[in-house]
């Protein structure tokens, strides 16, 4: 039997985006561009996994929570940490070349800081938080 995801965010690019690679993975996939039209979808078609942005406009990823709570509908949640590279005197962006204009995933930056960020998921691991991923947002 397929499985059902939903993606609730406000950015159409990040809905399309995954989507597609979620639909080649043979998943089907719902999508809601805000918390007031997945409140209704995934109320009437509740779906195996639901992935919410939290900030979003009209209604947050937060209030869409509780208000599926109420519905007694079940949800589990996760937490991305998401963390920038500053210099260590805190006065501009650790990579110079870390120029993007909204977060992104980008696997040559992610390379160049490779080192730090192990270093950063060693700490995770060492303060028993069990990180099964790692990695930054780049932009400024």
């Amino acid at each position: 039997m397929t499985q059902t995801i939903a993606l609730v965010d406000d950015d159409r690019n990040i809905l399309t985006s995954i989507s597609m690679a979620l639909e080649r993975e043979g998943f089907r996939v719902q999508t809601y561009i805000d918390g007031e039209s997945a409140l209704i979808g995934l109320t009437r078609n509740p779906p195996d996994l639901a992935i919410l942005d939290i900030k979003m406009p009209r209604m947050d990823g937060e209030e869409l929570l509780k208000k599926l709570k109420k519905k007694n509908l079940m949800m589990k949640s996760g937490v991305e940490c998401e963390y920038f590279l500053i210099s260590p005197d805190g006065e501009s962006i650790a990579d110079p070349r870390d120029t993007q204009s909204k977060p992104c995933y980008d696997q040559s930056a992610l390379m160049r800081r490779y080192e730090l960020i192990k270093e950063i998921c060693d700490c995770m691991i060492e303060m028993g938080w069990g990180p099964y991923q790692n990695d930054h947002e780049d932009a400024n």
